[in-house]
């Protein structure tokens, strides 16, 4: 959670989660809306924001999540305040943590720690990471001048994560560093600004969107939303099953039957999680 004077100093230039709402994705804010806060127009309503949704679940769950990831890893993540980049004077980060290197990677890298609702977590596992995250983490490499990032996916459901490991992308990071200049300028000088301004990024957007027709490609798409949709169905399926056996459990740690054994563990008293292990018993 950001600290009062944190909240004070957005004003002063451009922040990670600015920069998914001046390329104009944000579901939260428009560009127009961001530019009246930064000049001092209106004040957001950051309590009301951070008492909601993703960003409630983030600023409770960040310092247990922070724990678990410096447990696994076996490291010690180091928090830190403000950080303003030296070659781009207009950017700043509030980071969740500065990771020193583990396993194969060479020097810090940054922590970014994402807590979205159970269904959100299933569809982006599925699909990928959003583009809004990989924007803001990659301001964030920008600003530090760091060549990877971790950004942890935590599952408020049964207490585990996915980590999504992100190298820059100096395309995109040419992007983010002109639209952030252009934003900033229209703001200071009351001029209109519009996302897609950058005529290179609407050339990628375009040339994304438009590829050369394949009449396999419908066959393709609907394929990729029917396997998502079972997917989806076989999760909710699982955990609904899950549940009903740990009920029929109760109490108990091991359940033996004519076919099965089944061995719960407690992998998290604070906030009770178990672990099933079901195995076929052999005939005698």
């Amino acid at each position: 959670m950001l600290t009062a004077q944190q909240k004070k100093e957005r004003r002063k230039g451009i922040g990670g989660s600015d920069i998914p709402v001046i390329f104009g994705i944000s579901k939260y804010q428009t560009p127009d809306g961001l530019m009246a806060e930064k000049r001092g127009i209106f004040e957001n309503d950051d309590n009301i924001v951070d008492s909601i949704g993703d960003a409630a679940r983030g600023d409770a769950m960040e310092p247990y999540i922070r724990k678990l990831y410096q447990h696994d890893k076996n490291i010690l993540v180091q928090q830190c305040g403000t950080l303003w980049s030296r070659e781009y004077r207009l950017l700043f980060a509030h980071l969740d943590g500065i990771v020193p290197p583990y396993d194969d990677l060479t020097g810090p890298g940054v922590l970014e720690i994402k807590c979205p609702r159970p269904i959100r977590y299933r569809a982006i596992m599925i699909d990928g990471a959003p583009e809004e995250w990989n924007l803001q983490v990659q301001h964030y490499l920008i600003v530090t001048g760091y060549k990877w990032a971790d950004l942890i996916m935590f599952n408020c459901d049964d207490w585990n994560y996915e980590i999504f490991h992100i190298k820059p992308d100096y395309d995109l990071q040419g992007d983010i560093i002109n639209e952030a200049r252009t934003f900033w300028d229209a703001m200071q000088n009351d001029k209109p600004f519009h996302p897609l301004g950058s005529q290179q990024k609407q050339k990628r957007i375009t040339e994304g969107e438009m590829p050369e027709y394949d009449p396999m490609i419908e066959t393709e798409i609907q394929s990729y939303l029917d396997n998502r949709n079972l997917m989806q169905f076989y999760n909710y399926a699982h955990d609904y099953n899950k549940a009903e056996l740990l009920s029929m459990m109760g109490d108990y740690s091991l359940l033996r039957t004519e076919l099965y054994t089944v061995k719960k563990t407690l992998v998290n008293s604070k906030n009770p999680y178990y672990k099933l292990t079901v195995s076929v018993r052999k005939k005698d």
